[in-house]
């Protein structure tokens, strides 16, 4: 599952990097050893800036927590709306300015989001407003 949330919160973050909010990844030059004079360019491990979080075993309904600058929101699985708590107190206006790409990682990776969240439950948990529909 932590693979999963990893692969998320890069695709996010670069759909970030590509519309410019976020800086554009270095790229580390070093020497290779394989001839003389190359010069071999390396991406360097991703930065991932924004987090997303997956826990199938919490009894409310399915849903994954963005976190980005230091700040959480919670959305729906089923339509990447936010959940109750977070529309009655209001998204946080760092996570506004990037819900555009948020719903986009969501439309791309929905079918895999409820794959993954279906197939993680815990077989003790037998909530019946957990199904996503």
């Amino acid at each position: 599952m932590v693979y999963f949330e990893k692969r998320l919160s890069e695709c996010l973050d670069d759909l970030l990097v590509g519309d410019g909010v976020l800086p554009a990844r270095q790229v580390k030059f070093s020497n290779s050893k394989r001839g003389f004079g190359m010069v071999l360019a390396v991406k360097q491990d991703p930065r991932v800036k924004v987090k997303i979080e997956i826990y199938p075993n919490e009894t409310e309904e399915p849903h994954f927590k963005v976190t980005y600058q230091n700040v959480t929101c919670r959305f729906k699985i089923v339509d990447c709306e936010p959940m109750k708590a977070e529309a009655k107190n209001g998204i946080p206006s760092q996570i506004q300015k990037i819900m555009k790409h948020i719903k986009k990682m969501w439309s791309d990776n929905k079918e895999e989001l409820i794959k993954r969240w279906t197939e993680s439950r815990p077989t003790s948990q037998h909530h019946g407003h957990q199904k996503i529909k």
